[in-house]
C-alpha cells in the first residue's frame, strides 16, 4: 500500500491534467458564443443564436444626442435659461400699474419727480437772494464759473515779526547760557538756543530775558515758536514782565518734543503794556538734566474777532398738502468746503420754514475739495400748502492774528414730495417652447428698509392662467437664488408686488434669471456592424426585439442595415426575409414632451443556422481526448494556483497617498489592523526604495507574506502574496504597472484626492487580482476582461 501511493498520486495528477486541458479547449471553442465584448453572442441550443446588445456603455455604439445611464439610453436634458432685465419685464407685462415705473435699472415705485426748488443747480443767480453778514466779514454770491452758490470769508494776517532771533542782541540767558544755531531754524538766518538744567525741589525756571523796555500796548497777541529736544521731565512755557513795579505773567502752556507754536494773550501782562521791562520767555519745571531749547519767529499782532453769518434764500410755494409719513417730503443738496484756515469755526446751516413748522440742520468741516450729499426727510414740517423759505447760511467765528479764509459752496438743491404708493407687476403667460422642468430662480432686487417686495412664480400648461391647468403661486421676499418647487410645465407667469412704508424709498427689481431644462427632441443610437461567425452555416435572420419603455408622447423607431442602406424594422420585429451575413441596427428617439423620454435597455437579434451539426467519424473519441486535455490543463492550473495567492494590491502616489486598495481576503472589512500594518510597512519601505537609482523590482516580508514593489512614472504598485511567489510574478507586476500608467497616469499626476477622479481604477485592478496570469490588452478595449 505504501509503495503504491506515489503511483496513485501520479495517476490522480494525470487525470486532473487531462481534465484541465479538455476544459480549456472546450472553453476556447465556445468563447465566440459568449464573449464579454459587445455584442454578446448566445447559442440557443435550438439551431439559432441571439446577438444581444446591452446599453450599459458606448462600446461598439455611435451615440448622437443620447445619454447612457443606469443601463438605459435616454434623450438628454438640455438647459434653458430665461433671463429678464428691465426691458423684458416691460415687454412681457400685462396692463401696467400706474404706481410702477420701468427704467433702465429695473422696476420701481413711481415718484412725483418734480422739484419745488427753482434753479437748484444754480445755472443763474435768480431766484436766489444773496445776503452778506452784518459786519461784512462773511459774504454770499453766485459763482457763475463753477455754477454754484458761494459763501466765504477771506482776510490777511493782523500780525508782524517782532524778533526773528537771528542774533543774541537784547537777550540774556536766565538759568542757562544762550547761543545761535543756524541749522533747523523756522525763519530767518538763525534761532536762539538755551542750554539749561533745572534743580530738584520746587518748580523753577530757565529762559531768555529782554532787558530793554517794550511797548506792546497796540497788541493783544504774541506768537513764538519753541523747539524742545526732550520733555522728560515735562516742561511748560509762559511769559513774565514788569509794568512799573508790578509783575505780570501769562498762563502756562505745556510743551512736547519738537516745535511748539505758543500763542500768548498779552492782555494778561496788564491793561496798558506801553512799558514792559524784564520781559522773560520762561521754561518751567524741576529736576531737568542739562538740555537745549530753541526760540524763533516771535510775532505780535491784534486778533481778528467776529462771529458773523451770510446766507442765500429762496421763497417757494407748495400747492398741495401732503402726509407727515416718512418720505412724503425730501430735501437734498450738495455742499463742499474746499478752504477753511485761520478760524475758530465754520458752520453751515440749512433751514426750511413754513406754515407747518421749521426744519434746521447744521453741517461742519467736510474733507477739502470734496462734495458731500445731504438728504433730509422734512415730511412733518412741510404738510400744509403755502409759502416756505429755504435758506443756506455760513457762520464764521474768528479769534486770531494769522491770515484766514473760508469757502463753502452749495449746489444741486431739490425739494421733492414723492408720494409713492405700492404697485403690482404681473406678466402674461410666457411660453418656454416645450414642457420644462424648473430648477431655480435668481432674483436681482434692491430693497432698502422700509421698502420690500414679494416676488412670485407659477406654472401652467395652457395660455389661460385663470384655468385649472395652473399651479399655485410660490413666493420669495429677497434677492438671491432659490430652488424651485413649481411643477414642470409649458408656461410660466411672474408676479412682483413692490411695497414701501416710506414714500421716498422704493424697492427696485433689476432682473430675474429662471433656470429650466427639457429633454432633447430627438437623438439616435447606431450599433457597430456585426458579422455572423463562419463556424456554422448561416440561414437567415429571424426576429428583432428590444427592451424599452416609452411614456406618452415618446417614440423609438428601429431600422436595420447591412452597412449600405437602411430599412425599418416591421411591427412585431419579424425580419425573417433578411439574409445579410453582416448587420447593424439604429434606434431613433423622439419626444413631443420636454419632460419625457423613451428608454432603451437592450436589443436582441436572432438568426437561424443551417441544419444540425453533421456526424464526424471518431467524433466521440476525439471529444473525449479533447475533454481530457482541457480537464488536465484546468487541474494543473488549480494545483499551481493553490500554492500562492495575490491577497492585496496597493497603489500609492509619489507623495505617499493611497490611490487604490484591492483585496481578496474574505473579511477585509474587519481586518483593519492587518491593512494598517501592511500599508505602514509599504510606505516605510518606499522611503528607502525611492532613494535608490535602481528602478527594478524590490521585495520584502510583511506579516509572514511577501510584498513585491514596482515603480511607475506617477505611482508605486505593491502586491502582497501568500504562499510561494511564482517566478513570473515580477514580470506580471511590471506589465500591470505599465498598463496602469498608460490608462490612468495623467489622472495620478493631477489627482486632487477626490475618489470620483479615479473611477474604474479598482475594477481595472480585478484583472490582476483575480487571474492566474496577467495579460496586457490594447487601450481601445477598456471593458475587456
Amino acid at each position: 500500500m505504501l509503495a503504491e501511493r506515489p503511483v496513485e498520486t501520479q495517476r490522480v495528477a494525470c487525470r486532473s491534467l487531462l481534465v484541465g486541458i479538455a476544459l480549456l479547449l472546450v472553453t476556447s471553442f465556445f468563447a465566440t458564443l459568449a464573449r464579454a465584448d459587445r455584442p454578446n453572442l448566445i447559442d440557443n441550443n435550438d439551431g439559432s443564436r441571439t446577438v444581444s446588445w446591452s446599453l450599459t456603455s458606448s462600446e461598439n455604439l455611435t451615440l448622437a444626442g443620447i445619454d447612457l445611464a443606469t443601463g438605459n439610453a435616454t434623450l438628454p436634458w438640455r438647459p434653458h435659461n430665461v433671463s429678464w432685465a428691465a426691458s423684458q419685464f416691460a415687454d412681457n407685462g400685462t396692463t401696467p400699474d400706474a404706481n410702477l415705473t420701468f427704467g433702465s435699472d429695473g422696476i420701481s415705485l413711481r415718484p412725483d419727480a418734480s422739484s419745488h426748488v427753482a434753479d437748484g443747480d444754480f445755472t443763474t443767480a435768480t431766484p436766489w437772494t444773496y445776503e452778506n453778514s452784518q459786519g461784512g466779514n462773511v459774504t454770499a454770491q453766485w459763482n457763475g464759473t463753477i455754477g454754484a452758490a458761494q459763501l466765504r470769508h477771506d482776510s490777511p494776517p493782523s500780525e508782524r515779526l517782532w524778533d526773528g532771533f537771528n542774533s543774541t542782541t537784547g537777550w540774556v540767558g536766565i538759568g542757562g547760557t544762550t547761543w545761535l544755531n543756524t541749522t533747523g531754524k523756522r525763519e530767518g538766518t538763525a534761532m536762539l538756543g538755551l542750554n539749561f538744567s533745572l534743580p530738584p525741589g520746587p518748580k523753577t525756571f530757565a529762559g531768555v530775558q529782554h532787558l530793554v523796555a517794550v511797548n506792546w500796548s497796540a497788541y493783544d497777541r504774541m506768537i513764538v515758536w519753541v523747539l524742545l529736544l526732550n520733555s522728560t521731565p515735562p516742561l511748560t512755557f509762559n511769559i513774565s514782565a514788569f509794568e512799573g513795579a508790578t509783575s505780570h505773567g501769562t498762563r502756562e502752556h505745556p510743551l512736547s518734543p519738537g516745535w511748539n507754536e505758543i500763542i500768548a494773550n498779552l492782555s494778561e501782562l496788564g491793561p496798558t503794556r506801553d512799558s514792559l521791562v524784564s520781559l522773560t520767555l520762561r521754561l518751567n519745571g524741576q529736576s531737568v538734566p542739562m538740555t537745549t531749547a530753541y526760540f524763533d519767529d516771535l510775532r505780535v499782532g491784534t486778533a481778528k474777532r467776529f462771529d458773523e453769518a451770510s446766507r442765500i434764500v429762496q421763497p417757494l410755494f407748495k400747492a398741495n398738502a401732503t402726509s407727515a409719513s416718512p418720505g412724503s417730503a425730501s430735501l437734498r443738496f450738495n455742499w463742499s468746503l474746499p478752504a477753511a484756515a485761520g478760524i475758530v469755526r465754520a458752520t453751515g446751516t440749512v433751514n426750511l420754514t413754513g406754515p407747518s413748522g421749521a426744519f434746521e440742520r447744521t453741517f461742519e468741516r467736510a474733507p477739502a475739495s470734496q462734495w458731500t450729499v445731504v438728504v433730509a426727510d422734512v415730511s412733518p414740517m412741510s404738510i400744509g400748502r403755502g409759502w416756505y423759505n429755504l435758506s443756506f447760511s455760513l457762520e464764521v467765528v474768528a479769534n486770531n492774528t494769522s491770515a484766514s479764509s473760508v469757502d463753502m459752496r452749495i449746489d444741486d438743491v431739490s425739494l421733492f414730495f414723492p408720494n409713492r404708493h405700492n404697485g403690482t407687476y404681473l406678466s402674461a403667460p410666457v411660453s418656454l417652447g416645450t414642457a420644462s422642468d424648473f430648477l431655480r430662480v435668481n432674483w436681482s432686487l434692491d430693497a432698502p428698509a422700509p421698502a420690500s417686495a414679494q416676488l412670485s412664480l407659477r406654472s401652467g400648461n395652457d395660455s389661460n392662467p385663470s384655468g385649472s391647468a395652473w399651479s399655485s403661486w410660490v413666493s420669495w421676499t429677497g434677492s438671491g437664488p432659490y430652488p424651485l418647487t413649481i411643477p414642470g410645465a409649458l408656461y410660466v407667469q411672474v408676479r412682483a408686488v413692490l411695497m414701501t412704508a416710506n414714500s421716498s424709498v422704493t424697492p427696485v427689481l433689476r432682473g430675474m434669471t429662471l433656470e429650466t431644462r427639457h429633454r432633447a427632441a430627438q437623438g439616435s443610437v447606431v450599433s457597430g456592424l456585426f458579422t455572423v461567425p463562419t463556424d456554422r452555416p448561416f440561414l437567415r435572420w429571424r426576429t428583432f426585439t428590444s427592451a424599452d419603455t416609452g411614456p406618452a408622447g415618446t417614440v423609438i423607431r428601429f431600422s436595420i442595415s447591412n452597412g449600405g442602406f437602411w430599412k425599418p424594422v416591421p411591427p412585431g420585429g419579424d425580419i425573417s426575409g433578411t439574409s445579410w451575413t453582416s448587420i447593424q441596427w439604429s434606434a431613433d428617439f423622439t419626444t413631443s414632451d420636454g419632460l419625457a423620454t423613451p428608454k432603451l435597455q437592450r436589443v436582441d437579434l436572432v438568426y437561424d443556422l443551417v441544419g444540425p451539426v453533421p456526424e464526424i467519424p471518431y467524433l466521440s473519441y476525439g471529444l473525449g481526448v479533447l475533454a481530457a486535455v482541457v480537464l488536465g490543463t484546468a487541474g494543473y492550473g488549480v494545483v499551481i494556483r493553490r500554492r500562492f495567492a495575490v491577497e492585496d494590491v496597493f497603489l500609492v502616489s509619489k507623495e505617499g497617498r493611497l490611490l487604490m486598495h484591492n483585496t481578496r481576503r474574505m473579511r477585509a472589512d474587519r481586518d483593519e489592523d492587518i491593512l494598517s500594518a501592511m500599508l505602514t510597512a509599504i510606505l516605510t519601505f518606499l522611503k528607502d526604495f525611492d532613494r535608490e537609482e535602481n528602478a527594478g523590482l524590490r521585495r520584502f516580508q510583511v506579516g509572514g507574506k511577501t510584498a513585491l514593489l514596482e515603480r511607475g512614472e506617477h505611482a508605486y504598485l505593491a502586491a502582497v502574496y501568500s504562499g510561494r511567489v511564482p517566478r513570473w510574478a515580477g514580470k506580471d507586476l511590471r506589465r500591470f504597472m505599465n498598463d496602469l500608467e498608460a490608462r490612468f497616469g495623467e489622472r495620478f499626476a493631477r489627482w486632487s484626492g477626490d475618489p470620483d477622479d479615479l473611477q474604474g481604477l479598482k475594477e481595472f485592478s480585478e484583472r490582476f487580482v483575480t487571474r492566474f496570469r496577467y495579460r496586457s490588452f490594447p487601450l481601445g478595449k477598456r471593458g475587456a476582461r
